[in-house]
């Protein structure tokens, strides 16, 4: 007998089925079966022990379509045989594929691509009780050209597939076209009495085994989710779940199996209000009866993006168990897919300390394990790529610690380490570009290299064992790889550390994921055994199987809010139900053309007799009905939710479940955030301080109340102080000023770089000097290494020739010179050349030629000069300098000294007085402006000028900047060379300051042209004051730069280190390393540069010297 129970949601078709197995059990009946879906066998055993109690509850069996199966083949054998997974089905596919390939002319793109596609057509082939050889008879029965070659290809590479697959497995895929077979042969359900429960349909095999069902037991009941089984009656909802009921009572007559009238019940028994009963009854109907009452039990939310949504969620929650007496087990949340919410949702349940299991399977891809295995194959095919390296490694399974980890990285990164260079010693300096190696150096590079070895060793052995073989082969050398890292105990590890850290889910899938991976290699041990394959094949055939496997969390409490998808989640009776991103498009989802078949050919071979389904049409009817299903599922409250903005700002509308459920309740308003009390968000302890947060700067009665709360509550006391440095812009300030002084010590020795850094900004100075933090800075021919490049060459040429020497040379001559110099500096500071690329090669060759056109041009201009250098890099210094250091005594008894390197002084003797000036050479663009030092900024030759003359040795005579990267000219192809050197010695001629003095500036430049100086002289008199400043102006500059520093000194000893950058022509903020974790942004200001014009600067200097007199 076939007995249909009908009703729509929340009728009592489960209460009524349980009550009838209840009577049979209670009645002794034998055979009872409960037939569920697998997603829901496990909490009808608990309703079914909770009504029978446990000696009563083995009358009946509780069996989802795979729990039968299991129980079958254990039955009458089969269970021994290897069962097929999505792994394996990956092999086989790859394989059918390949051995194919020849006889295909549609399906011609990458195996890689196919794999999935065919896979699926398999899954749904196999469901719908379709053989291959089917595909093929239809291909000669279709018109259409390009649909009979898709059948055709199909048909051919399904029949290739399951031949490989019968070699050695069973596909769980035919287990219920197998199981018909066995129960068939052994008239298995025979005076069973069926309840089937929870459906809303079936694949064709399933049909098939309810067929085999209503032939042999006594009686077969099925609930079914609608409200009538007349097509014109009904709501168009139930269309899927109505056609099952036909299939049923046909199957039925065809056995001449009595099918009794359907049990209709009456609707609404779940819910406990009239607002949620009304609304099951008239949703998604064309003709709605609407009612005029707002609904207390329904409630529509509109967040401004995801993020508000969440927040929502997790605080209603919250309320609704802290005010209303729900426990966390009646809350379920629904979405379509929870893809927009992964990362958003469970961080806003964690912070509303809302405790909730969620349901959905997570590739093991991107897992530390699998990431260890398909990172070692990828770093043989790479060849020891470091990318490759460091991902394999920070796995934390390869034998490293992190903190070794970081040294390698690091020095791979200083040296731009790759490829074969991991199998070599590493012999270049651990600090980069040095001039000799330490006996410290040499030791720390003596303990990177055993760390290389350990990282590299156990793929090198890998690599040995992977040479030319099988998949057997291969399997064994991967289980041997694991074993020699010990894999498993540092799994072991990483699920107890994982545990201590409450992540108790995360730790017991270590095990799960270790077991996996042993699967897969069995798989491919006996899957690929005999099969010849190259490394790149196996890797590639590894990968398609790891990205098969998920793994679902297991929910580590009773009490906890159930989140899931639609598709996926059958609540257990919840009494609060957030329907959630119930956007267009997505909630409900639009129908899709997916598959091998589009929609018109699926018609097509339906029509032909293929029981196909997921029509476009079909799949917009199960689109509705599982909103359906989510919006009727509470019993106590609904609410729906959605976003107007999504993760990129583009702005989203809400779907038709939203207006259906304003089309039951036109009057039902759509909250939003800005309509609900900021405090209904602060409900729990980290989402109060959040808002504590967001209303820091508010003077708000919710500040004051959140800021009293927590000032005196553990633990928050420090996150407090931190909230209040932040919104008051102190973030970053000693507040002890006893450590700043032990930091920066009352004998203060800085440099003019660090002078410089602290007035672009103290909290830069602050991290480099004062915390020691350094970037990281490859050891290349960048813009700083070339400049020292530079430094280094005018430097040995100037001692060794004199400028004399060096103009009389041919181009060849000095070119050839340079090069001798830089074949030293790179074997003494580069490692040597031996291991260069060509690039490199290329680079130093162009840099000789770059360097011959300066350092002529400075050889012109000193053999001109009455100036004329002393030293090259002559050091400031108290101890072993060449001179002494720029020394400043402060009043509290804080001494400073600056020190230095000169990269060269020139002195003129002249009437017995000695004049000295500094020149410094630049790479770069620089251009001396004296406004600049109001700000603290390009001081650093004025600063070598005032150590060198304060001990009255000598008169200052001025600064230069000389260019020393060679010019690059705009200037006619048929230019006179006369004009191209005028132009050349016009972008070489120095920039800076000189002393107004007419000796002076004639003893610079012979005949004061401003050929070689910024300063000349017509009729013995200055074109221009720009660059000149007479010997009181000199002194009041170098008194202000002392003065500068000293409150340096002062600032730094007190504690005052805050971000405060400097802002203009200068920008304290521009390519600062820093910008991350000093907190300050562009809108909170800082220290304005302002341009001055000389005469406005100086007007400034002697103001300030008149004050201070």
């Amino acid at each position: 007998m076939l007995q249909l129970i009908l009703g729509r949601a929340g009728s009592g078709k489960t209460y009524r089925i349980r009550e009838q197995v209840k009577q049979l059990a209670e009645q002794n009946t034998e055979k009872v079966m409960l037939l569920v879906p697998e997603q829901y066998s496990f909490e009808s055993e608990k309703a079914m022990l909770k009504l029978l109690g446990p000696k009563q509850v083995n009358k009946v069996q509780v069996m989802s379509f795979t729990r039968l199966t299991d129980m079958a083949f254990r039955a009458y054998g089969g269970s021994g045989i290897a069962k097929l997974d999505d792994g394996g089905r990956n092999i086989f596919m790859s394989l059918a594929l390949e051995e194919v390939k020849a006889e295909l002319e549609f399906y011609v793109t990458r195996v890689e691509e196919l794999i999935p596609l065919m896979l699926s057509v398999s899954a749904e082939l196999k469901m719908c009780a379709i053989a291959p050889a089917v595909l093929l008879e239809m291909a000669q029965q279709t018109e259409d050209k390009k649909l009979k070659q898709k059948l055709k290809e199909v048909g051919l590479i399904l029949s290739a597939y399951d031949a490989l697959v019968a070699q050695s497995y069973l596909d769980p895929l035919d287990d219920l076209q197998r199981l018909k077979h066995t129960f068939t042969e052994h008239r298995f359900f025979e005076g069973y009495h069926i309840y089937i429960d929870s459906f809303e349909g079936f694949t064709q095999q399933e049909f098939d085994l309810i067929e085999l069902m209503l032939s042999q037991a006594c009686e077969v009941t099925v609930s079914l989710s609608c409200d009538t089984l007349d097509n014109q009656m009904g709501a168009e909802v139930f269309a899927r779940v109505r056609h099952t009921a036909n299939v049923l009572m046909r199957m039925a007559r065809q056995h001449h199996v009595q099918v009794s009238a359907p049990i209709v019940l009456e609707p609404g028994i779940r819910f406990v209000t009239e607002d949620l009963k009304h609304l099951e009854h008239q949703i998604f109907r064309v003709e709605k009866e609407p009612l005029s009452n707002v609904p207390d039990a329904i409630t529509l939310y509109s967040g401004e993006t995801v993020y508000h949504e969440a927040a929502y969620i997790g605080a209603t929650i919250r309320h609704l168990v802290m005010n209303e007496g729900y426990q966390y087990q009646d809350f379920a949340i629904i979405a379509r897919s929870l893809d927009n919410y992964r990362g958003i949702l469970d961080v806003a349940l964690e912070q509303y300390e809302v405790p909730y299991f969620m349901d959905t399977p997570r590739s093991v891809y991107a897992e530390p394990l699998m990431c260890l295995v398909l990172y070692a194959l990828q770093i043989l095919k790479s060849n020891f790529s470091s990318d490759d390296m460091f991902v394999y490694l920070k796995t934390g399974l390869a034998g490293l610690t992190p903190y070794e980890i970081s040294l390698l990285e690091n020095y791979t990164f200083l040296w731009n380490l790759s490829g074969k260079k991991w199998l070599k010693e590493w012999t270049a300096n651990v600090d980069g570009f040095v001039e000799r190696q330490t006996e410290q150096q040499e030791k720390r590079l003596g303990e990177l290299n055993q760390l290389r070895e350990r990282a590299v060793k156990p793929l090198v052995r890998l690599q040995k064992r992977l040479k030319d073989g099988d998949g057997l082969i291969y399997a064994k050398a991967l289980y041997q790889f694991l074993e020699e890292l010990d894999v498993p105990s540092s799994l072991q590890n990483l699920s107890n550390q994982l545990e201590q850290m409450g992540r108790l889910d995360t730790a017991e899938q270590q095990t799960q994921l270790w077991n996996i991976l042993m699967d897969i290699l069995d798989q491919c041990a006996s899957g690929l055994e005999h099969e010849a394959l190259t490394v790149q094949r196996f890797a590639e055939l590894l990968r398609l199987m790891i990205l098969s496997y998920d793994v679902v969390g297991i929910p580590q409490s009773l009490d906890h809010v159930t989140v899931g998808t639609a598709d996926r989640m059958r609540p257990a009776q919840p009494k609060v139900v957030f329907v959630i991103g119930t956007v267009q498009g997505e909630f409900p989802a639009v129908p899709s053309s997916r598959g091998v078949f589009s929609d018109l050919e699926r018609q097509s071979l339906i029509q032909l007799g293929l029981p196909l389904s997921d029509t476009a049409q079909e799949a917009a009817i199960e689109e509705q009905h599982l909103a359906y299903a989510a919006l009727t599922s509470a019993s106590h409250r609904l609410y729906v939710t959605w976003h107007r903005a999504g993760l990129t700002g583009e702005a989203k509308a809400p779907s038709a479940i939203v207006s259906e459920v304003k089309g039951v309740f036109p009057l039902l308003e759509m909250q939003t955030e800005q309509q609900i009390e900021k405090a209904y968000f602060a409900c729990s302890k980290e989402s109060a301080f959040t808002m504590a947060a967001k209303e820091y700067r508010n003077q708000t009665q919710l500040k004051s109340t959140l800021k009293a709360v927590f000032e005196d509550k553990d633990g928050y006391a420090e996150r407090m102080e931190a909230l209040d440095r932040a919104y008051t812009k102190n973030v970053h300030r000693f507040m002890q000023p006893e450590y700043a002084k032990q930091l920066f010590q009352n004998q203060m020795s800085v440099s003019a770089t660090q002078i410089e850094q602290y007035h672009l900004c103290p909290f830069q100075y602050f991290c480099r000097y004062g915390l020691n933090l350094k970037e990281r800075r490859p050891a290349e021919m960048d813009q700083l290494e070339y400049g020292s490049l530079i430094h280094y060459l005018l430097q040995q040429m100037f001692q060794a020739y004199c400028a004399e020497e060096i103009v009389a040379m041919s181009k060849e001559t000095l070119i050839q010179a340079i090069q001798e110099y830089i074949a030293v500096y790179v074997n003494m500071k580069l490692g040597g050349s031996e291991d260069k690329t060509q690039r490199f090669q290329f680079v130093f060759r162009r840099i000789a030629d770059s360097a011959h056109v300066v350092i002529h041009h400075i050889a012109k201009e000193l053999s001109q000069s009455k100036f004329q250098p002393i030293g090259h890099e002559l050091s400031l210094k108290e101890n072993g300098g060449d001179f002494s250091p720029l020394t400043i005594s402060l009043e509290d008894g804080t001494v400073v000294q600056v020190e230095g390197k000169i990269d060269r002084t020139d002195v003129m003797e002249q009437d017995g007085v000695q004049y000295v000036r500094v020149v410094d050479y630049k790479t770069g663009k620089k251009e001396f402006k004296i406004g600049d030092i109001l700000h603290g900024i390009n001081m650093q030759m004025l600063i070598y000028l005032a150590a060198l003359i304060q001990n009255g040795q000598y008169q200052p005579a001025g600064v230069l900047y000389m260019p020393a990267s060679r010019p690059i000219i705009s200037i006619s192809r048929s230019a006179k060379p006369d004009a191209v050197e005028k132009e050349i010695n016009k972008q070489l001629r120095m920039n800076g300051v000189v002393v107004n003095d007419t000796s002076v500036i004639c003893g610079m430049e012979e005949h004061a042209q401003g050929i070689y100086i910024p300063v000349a002289l017509k009729d013995g008199v200055p074109k221009s004051q720009e660059s000149l400043l007479n010997a009181d102006e000199m002194q009041r500059v170098l008194n202000h730069i002392e003065s500068l520093i000293g409150n340096m000194a002062q600032n730094l000893q007190q504690g005052n280190v805050q971000a405060n950058p400097l802002q203009g022509a200068y920008d304290g903020c521009l390519y600062c390393p820093y910008f991350a974790v000093c907190q300050h942004e562009k809108e909170d200001g800082g220290n304005p540069q302002f341009c001055h014009k000389k005469e406005e600067v100086l007007e400034q200097l002697k103001q300030k010297g008149g004050e201070n007199g």
